[in-house]
């Protein structure tokens, strides 16, 4: 499946491909609700995961046309996707949850944190005093 889209004033008119023959398979789209910009819209096997502003994250199955409300979820700064288990990891200020494919929040790390930008810039400034001692 390849998915095509281009956002159009308030609408954002999508069609999904077949990749093999290039015919298409499904035409939707989505509008733009009253003061709520979309924030991403990501393909993950036959679900599409889209989030507006100030909005749940809905993931929409293409094949079923269902579509599951996940409230309160955060816009993450990236995703991983984990294709055999159908979960996806959302990763935000170095912090990870998993969720399965139907929005269900599998794990969270709480308050543990996997990265910092401050840990980063700590790890150089170690860096350029040992690199200042061999100099």
């Amino acid at each position: 499946m390849l998915l095509m889209f281009e956002q159009v004033d308030n609408f954002l008119p999508m069609t999904i491909l077949n990749v093999i023959t290039g015919k298409t398979i499904m035409d939707f789209c989505y509008k733009k609700t009253n003061h709520s910009d979309f924030e991403f819209l990501e393909q993950f096997n036959e679900k599409l995961l889209v989030k507006y502003r100030n909005q749940p994250l809905k993931i929409k199955d293409t094949l079923t046309q269902n579509t599951v409300k996940v409230p309160d979820f955060e816009t993450p700064e990236a995703f991983i996707f984990v294709y055999e288990r159908e979960t996806f990891l959302s990763l935000k200020e170095g912090k990870i949850k998993q969720y399965s494919i139907d929005g269900t929040l599998l794990s969270d790390f709480g308050d543990h944190h996997i990265f910092s930008f401050e840990q980063e810039a700590e790890f150089h400034s170690q860096e350029s005093v040992h690199s200042n001692v061999y100099q």
